[in-house]
């Protein structure tokens, strides 16, 4: 017994000193400047404007964050003091991080404890890299992509579903998990519930982005400026990628990111075109086996089961082939994946596919920022092309996973 509360102590105290090592970055660090400009700049018009007017300034961010902007900013008197304090919106997305470990740890049916999976979190720098160094917000958006998973898995269907919209009014990057989500509800309702149950998901969805929506839209001109600037999002960056590391850098490196993705690469088939279709296709072979479970339990075939584990494989290989394959990718998109990865590799003891993907993304997110101040950034490892094909080994592997014959019966 005073083992255990040794070993609990220990765990405290190094959860407590990373978590001081990575605000001393934070203050002295300051992160990827021109995305943080932006946000002093949106929320302290949010404030002085009122966040129904926050499309009138230069912004093209969707929502939800634009709620997170102004309500911090609304803390601050002057600009200057808002932008001397702007580091603390990091620890905001950090709660995010740690919700989304949280949701990991109820996943996994509290077989681990929570501290330890933090602390595994906490010590594998590429979790955090984005929200702590890089200063970016994309764990929000994968916190509520889990948490929309996770509640469809414990068969609460409406929160699930507000998560969803959560997610999809955060980012436009969450629109490539609806067909998971919409797939994986087929599955946990009975087929005679289906109209009910999918009737009352959509309306939630709806009714809570038009909610969310609703300060923006709810004037023609304000209406109208929302729409131009969330529209716009899409083609925004009309290049082949945008920082990733993808399947287009092993090819091209970093060459990629000055080359317009409506360069034609096959005959008239663009780099877009081809992106797209490579996602597709990647996407529903990521899908099949959610289909063929759906088909079974339509047919009254129980013996066909899908578990937990195949929804982690599914849901990564979702985020990841998104990330590999489309072009005008950022380097960040991958960032969902984290706490998929994380729960599979807990659940079946198989840590190999988490550490490639945490090692690909350190690797991208570096040699960009270069944080670390390495005297080695001209080496092969950080050459785009070799994250990239770090990338693609996971990929591989969570295929072969996903269709491992001994894999399917796990229990869920």
């Amino acid at each position: 017994m005073r083992l255990y509360y040794v070993k609990k102590i220990w765990i405290y105290l190094l959860i407590s000193a990373l978590l001081g090592l990575y605000t001393i970055n934070a203050i002295m660090h300051d992160g990827f400047v021109a995305d943080i400009n932006y946000w002093v700049g949106w929320g302290w018009y949010g404030k002085e404007n009122g966040i129904q007017n926050i499309y009138f300034s230069s912004t093209n961010y969707y929502p939800l964050y634009h709620y997170i902007l102004t309500g911090f900013a609304s803390l601050f008197d002057s600009w200057d003091h808002l932008e001397k304090y702007i580091y603390l919106l990091r620890f905001i997305t950090l709660a995010f991080d740690i919700l989304g470990i949280y949701l990991v740890y109820l996943f996994l049916k509290k077989r681990y404890s929570f501290w330890t999976l933090l602390l595994f979190a906490f010590i594998n720098i590429p979790f955090l890299y984005n929200s702590l160094i890089w200063g970016q917000v994309d764990a929000i958006l994968g916190f509520f992509v889990f948490a929309a998973i996770y509640f469809l898995y414990k068969q609460k269907i409406i929160w699930g579903t507000l998560c969803l919209a959560l997610s999809l009014a955060f980012k436009l990057q969450a629109i490539v998990f609806l067909p998971v989500f919409g797939l994986y509800l087929l599955y946990q309702v009975p087929v005679q519930h289906w109209r009910s149950k999918v009737s009352m998901a959509v309306l939630v969805f709806v009714a809570s982005l038009f909610l969310i929506c609703l300060p923006f839209i709810i004037e023609q001109d304000r209406f109208l400026v929302f729409k131009k600037a969330v529209s716009g999002l899409v083609g925004f960056f009309p290049v082949v990628t945008m920082g990733a590391a993808n399947v287009w850098s092993i090819f091209l490196s970093d060459h990629a990111d000055k080359i317009p993705d409506s360069t034609a690469l096959l005959g008239t088939i663009t780099y877009k075109q081809a992106g797209l279709t490579l996602f597709c296709t990647s996407s529903f072979f990521a899908l099949l086996p959610l289909l063929k479970a759906i088909v079974a339990k339509i047919k009254g075939n129980t013996e066909v089961f899908f578990g937990l584990d195949k929804l982690m494989l599914s849901a990564s290989l979702i985020g990841l082939s998104f990330y590999f394959f489309n072009t005008q990718i950022h380097e960040r998109y991958s960032h969902p994946v984290f706490l998929f990865l994380m729960c599979y590799s807990f659940l079946r003891k198989d840590f190999f596919p988490f550490i490639l993907f945490s090692i690909a993304y350190f690797l991208n997110l570096e040699s960009i920022l270069r944080w670390g101040r390495f005297d080695n950034y001209h080496t092969v490892i950080f050459q785009r092309y070799f994250a990239g094909a770090l990338y693609a080994i996971v990929i591989v592997y969570l295929f072969f996973r996903l269709y491992q014959k001994k894999h399917r019966q796990q229990t869920g």
